[in-house]
């Protein structure tokens, strides 16, 4: 077996106090002692669950319990069933259009050109999986190059023109670039495997990629359509975040990730009269910043008290749609949110 382990042990409810699920404390603990990592170490206050590491001959590390790991089940002969009286989750989907232009222009003609032939926007990367497919669809259609995205330099911080956080960017050497001249973002494409984003003059010319509604327009052949689906679900009975995971899971999907003004809408829209919480994809990293699945910032959602222990989280459709965090272990609710992976076609 390779890789890392959790087991049933905790400090949870007393910070430096492990206990199992059933309130005892472990009859046995085998702390990993390597020097200068010492177990437990609570790095950032936020690692209170434990897990077998492998590379140290599975001896005890605290890690986040947020963190996404195998895990090792103890039951009797007759293991529980999880509950399958779930009604099954509502399906919402959307369509985005992206036309990659093939015309040289400033940054600023092109977001214009967005806006008058298409009306939409140049095309904001908000994750990974979009970005990987854009690229496999760039090389697809043979069309290498540099292009223009909607990002922005201002006052030293990189943003959208909506003045949302970059919530991914595949930055040439992995460094974001730094300092207080404006500047405009731009992909820089080679091959399927060669590919980076680079800061540049905002005046500087290169092709680009407008987003915009399917429907709004016919971008024509150099034109694909990224498919969203949000679920969702007000349950007749409380879950755990593990229950959540394993709902998502089993409809393909994962907790959700409210990366943009669209899915939010869609959630707001759904729960309008829903008065509890949902379960969503957002939790506390090793480095104490908030991510959600798939490794993005959490840059569309707002936490009511970002001081709050614990490495999940949940939106409090009482409060706005805000984010409140909670207990990984401990917390339950009814209310559900998962997201399929964007596929682009």
């Amino acid at each position: 077996m390779q890789g890392n382990y959790w087991i049933d042990v905790n400090d949870i409810d007393n910070e430096g106090t492990y206990l199992q699920t059933d309130g005892n404390k472990s009859p046995v603990q085998f702390w990993a002692q390597i020097s200068g990592e010492e177990q437990p170490d609570d790095v950032f206050h936020s690692q209170n669950c434990v897990f077998l590491r492998e590379n140290d001959g599975y001896m005890w590390h605290d890690g986040p319990c947020s963190q996404g790991m195998n895990f090792i089940c103890q039951y009797s002969s007759e293991p529980a069933q999880f509950p399958d009286q779930m009604s099954p989750l509502h399906h919402v989907r959307e369509d985005i259009m992206y036309t990659f232009i093939l015309d040289s222009l400033n940054h600023n003609d092109a977001r214009m050109q967005c806006a008058d032939k298409y009306n939409g926007q140049l095309a904001m990367i908000l994750s990974g999986y979009v970005e990987q497919q854009l690229v496999q669809f760039i090389e697809q259609q043979n069309m290498w190059g540099e292009y223009i995205f909607d990002a922005t330099r201002v006052n030293g911080r990189w943003q959208y023109s909506d003045g949302s956080a970059l919530p991914y960017m595949n930055w040439q050497n992995d460094d974001l670039p730094d300092g207080d001249t404006p500047m405009c973002a731009k992909l820089h494409y080679e091959t399927v495997n060669d590919y980076y984003w680079l800061p540049e003059d905002c005046t500087a010319m290169a092709n680009y990629v407008c987003e915009y509604d399917q429907g709004a327009a016919d971008g024509g052949d150099n034109s694909a359509h990224e498919e969203i689906e949000v679920l969702y679900a007000n349950l007749d009975f409380k879950i755990s975040h593990e229950e959540a995971t394993y709902i998502c899971a089993s409809y393909s999907a994962e907790l959700g990730s409210i990366n943009s003004e669209k899915i939010l809408k869609i959630i707001s829209d759904a729960f309008h009269d829903f008065t509890g919480n949902l379960w969503i994809g957002a939790h506390r990293d090793y480095d104490g910043t908030w991510k959600w699945v798939d490794g993005t910032l959490v840059t569309w959602l707002t936490f009511m008290n970002p001081a709050d222990p614990g490495d999940c989280a949940v939106l409090s459709a009482t409060d706005g749609f805000q984010g409140k965090i909670v207990d990984c272990v401990r917390y339950t609710t009814s209310g559900i949110i998962c997201t399929a992976q964007p596929t682009l076609k």
